[in-house]
C-alpha cells in the first residue's frame, strides 16, 4: 500500500497538534498543582 504524502503531512499536522495540546494541558496542570 502506498500512503500519499498529503496524508502524511496531515497525519504529521494533527500529531503536533495534539503533542501541543497535551504539552499544554500537562503544564497547565504542574503549575495549578505548584499554586497549591
Amino acid at each position: 500500500m502506498t500512503t500519499p504524502i498529503i496524508d502524511l503531512g496531515s497525519a504529521a499536522i494533527n500529531l503536533a497538534d495534539v503533542t501541543t495540546s497535551i504539552a499544554a494541558n500537562v503544564t497547565y496542570l504542574l503549575q495549578a498543582w505548584g499554586l497549591l
